[in-house]
């Protein structure tokens, strides 16, 4: 990344060898660093406090300074302590946890509180076209993180956040899930006539999918229906 940033574009790196300026790495890294294009990097870094390390510590602070100082936006690094792992699992964990750190896009999400989500459906979108386009090299969905805002923004203001919903349905109409999540929004503020409109198209929507996903779906449609019911009852 530093010396041959053409080669690969994501690094798990574990103990590496610093010390006495090795390969002129701490030297050169700031100026290569800043030096960097717009293409996409990832850096997953670890590090443990063993004896074959103890000599490393100093170049190790060092290199995180440099990244914290350095680094463009286009490269997403981290840095992770192994200090309670065995110094001849680290490569093994470092690959595993760097792993799901760089696929951390597709299966969390952004957070609903992020910088990117607080400017709307657009930026999100626009957001994972460029992880698309430019990160993986295949389609990544924002569909979890645009419901990941409708229901947070379900807590201060259900127009809000049934608004972002309602969108998601649009943005993927043969998408079960999409309907789905609506309704439960609709559930959770208690507007259970809606919900049960919304799951009767979401079962309609699960048709050619997996009998577990049916079989949700008609779950919560039996489950909103009962609310339904017993609020009519106490009416």
């Amino acid at each position: 990344m530093i010396n041959k940033p053409e080669m690969i574009n994501a690094y798990f790196v574990t103990s590496p060898q610093l010390s006495d300026n090795f390969a002129r790495i701490l030297s050169t890294a700031s100026s290569k660093l800043k030096r960097l294009n717009n293409k996409p990097r990832f850096l997953y870094f670890t590090q443990g406090d063993s004896i074959k390390e103890e000599s490393q510590q100093e170049s190790y602070n060092k290199l995180q300074m440099i990244l914290k100082s350095s680094s463009p936006k286009s490269l997403e690094w981290h840095h992770k302590d192994l200090n309670d792992n065995y110094f001849m699992s680290m490569p093994l964990l470092t690959t595993i946890l760097g792993i799901e750190q760089l696929f951390n896009d597709i299966h969390s999400g952004l957070e609903p509180t992020s910088d990117i989500s607080q400017k709307g459906i657009s930026e999100i979108v626009k957001h994972y076209e460029y992880l698309s386009n430019q990160k993986y090299g295949f389609e990544v969905s924002p569909k979890k993180s645009i419901e990941k805002r409708g229901f947070h923004l379900l807590k201060s203001s259900h127009e809000k956040g049934i608004m972002i919903l309602q969108e998601a349905t649009k943005l993927f109409p043969d998408d079960a899930y999409s309907y789905h999540n609506l309704a439960r929004g609709y559930g959770e503020i208690g507007d259970y006539e809606n919900a049960l409109i919304q799951q009767k198209v979401a079962v309609s929507k699960s048709e050619t999918m997996l009998t577990w996903h049916r079989n949700r779906m008609l779950e919560f449609l039996n489950k909103f229906n009962n609310k339904l019911t017993n609020k009519s009852s106490d009416e």
